[in-house]
This record gives structure tokens, sequence and C-alpha cells, in this order.
């Protein structure tokens, strides 16, 4: 589920989108509760699966490790178990990134700079 009240539309974006050059998520499990499986009676961890955004900025033209952004808060939160990653944290995060390339492209031809 996505996390907040009309979170599409209030989803945070790093500052300065012209000069990212990574953009991708932290998909990360909290666990929330161990429960035993009845069949098997082995304790079974229930996680929550968070997405939470982040970029990479180019690299300093003399070098050294690029700034990063991380989102203040996840966008998605989905239950499951540690086995997988559910595809719907993943098609979250793939999403943000559309949207986000898409605002890129927006703030590019509002500049006239070239990627």
């Amino acid at each position: 589920m996505l996390v907040g009240t009309g979170a599409q539309d209030k989803v945070e974006k790093p500052p300065n989108l012209l000069h990212v050059h990574h953009l991708g998520c932290h998909i990360a499990a909290r666990i929330t509760e161990h429960v035993v499986n009845a069949k098997t009676k082995e304790i079974e961890d229930r996680v929550l699966w968070q997405v939470t955004p982040s970029a990479e900025y180019e690299p300093p033209p003399n070098g050294g490790k690029p700034d990063v952004w991380d989102a203040s808060k996840p966008i998605f939160e989905v239950p499951g178990t540690i086995d997988a990653v559910p595809s719907e944290a993943t098609e979250a995060c793939s999403a943000w990134v559309k949207r986000m390339r898409v605002a890129a492209n927006e703030e590019y031809k509002k500049t006239g700079q070239k990627k």
C-alpha cells in the first residue's frame, strides 16, 4: 500500500534532479512479529517491506564520493515474509524512478540544459 493520503501526488523527490546520476530505492524488511507455522511448527518472521527512494548525484569533478539523497520516509509498504521481496515493492520503486525521470526531463526542457 502507498504510504499516506494522496501519496502518489506528494511523493518526495530529490533536489536538483538535473545533476542526479542514478535513481533507485532501498527495499528493506522490518520484522513485525514472530509466528509459529501450524503445519511445520517452525517459527516464521512476518515482515513489513518498505520502499524508500534514493538518488546518487554526479561524482565531483575532482574525484571523491558523490552526494547521496535518501527520502525521509518510505513511499510504499507491503507485508510479507523474509523469503522474498514482494513484486509490489519493486514495482513501486520502478514507478517512482519513472516519475523522477519524467520530472527531470521537464526540468531540462525548462532550463534548456542538455542531459
